[in-house]
């Protein structure tokens, strides 16, 4: 896409197997820049990112920016019925749970996250406290929930409510099941993903996933009988999708293309 705006397309691209870079990164594909593409193709690229708070009320203008999402992607199935979408908030807090109670990945989710700014990869990668709304205060306490105290407040039946997001994820309009074809080739299906998450931007819905619903086998194996996603397709991820209940914050952490294209 950045290349189309500049005139300019990918061309034999080759996918690689993963080959350690330096600087932690892996190789995962190589390609050639030829000229074409279309240089007035737009896709709502800086508007693009997680909305974690609460959504309104879906009324007739949602339903149909729904429904024109539905018919523009055919590896989206939407949730709409108020029901399944609050069954589905209460199986994302199981999922949640579930993998929080594993300490490596406690650990791994506590390195990703930014909860104070004082951490040098505040603005540049990771998810932080200003993205996912949080105080100074309630960004503390989830460095000590998450860490130190999570153990004894699980023992205690008190890490469950503390890191419940049920709520939000019920004020959806829509779940979001994002599905590719079993098998297929995960940069193949990363790059579905983000055209997906773009068409929910041009059909005026914000989303946030909800990837320990498709992470865990449980709720993975319970989404695909509920909604009858067909055998030979696989859930890659899950979105709560609506209209924000506030402002979207503009901050954006990314890395440097420069640092990811060589």
């Amino acid at each position: 896409m950045a290349l189309a705006r500049r005139g300019a397309q990918i061309v034999d691209l080759k996918l690689r197997p993963e080959q350690p870079l330096s600087g932690g990164l892996m190789e995962v594909a190589q390609f050639a820049v030829a000229p074409g593409g279309d240089a007035t193709a737009a896709e709502p690229v800086d508007g693009r990112a997680s909305w974690r708070g609460s959504f309104k009320p879906a009324d007739d203008a949602t339903r149909a920016d729904l429904a024109r999402l539905a018919g523009e992607r055919d590896d989206v199935t939407l949730v709409t019925d108020r029901e399944d979408i609050s069954n589905a908030a209460g199986m994302a807090d199981r999922a949640a749970l579930h993998f929080l109670r594993d300490d490596d990945h406690r650990a791994e989710l506590l390195m990703w996250l930014r909860l104070s700014r004082r951490h040098p990869g505040y603005r540049r990668d990771g998810l932080n406290a200003e993205a996912m709304h949080m105080s100074p205060v309630e960004a503390w306490g989830a460095g000590l929930v998450l860490g130190p105290l999570f153990r004894p407040l699980d023992r205690m039946g008190m890490a469950a409510p503390l890191v419940r997001e049920s709520a939000k994820a019920s004020s959806a309009a829509a779940i979001v099941l994002f599905h590719r074809p079993a098998g297929e080739d995960p940069f193949v299906s990363g790059r579905a993903f983000y055209r997906a998450w773009l068409a929910m931007e041009r059909c005026g819905l914000k989303g946030c996933p909800m990837s320990v619903l498709a992470d865990w086998d449980e709720s993975r194996a319970a989404l695909a009988r509920r909604h009858a996603v067909p055998a030979d397709r696989h859930i890659v991820s899950v979105f709560r999708i609506g209209r924000p209940d506030g402002t979207p914050s503009r901050m954006r952490a990314r890395l440097p293309v420069e640092e990811l294209i060589i």
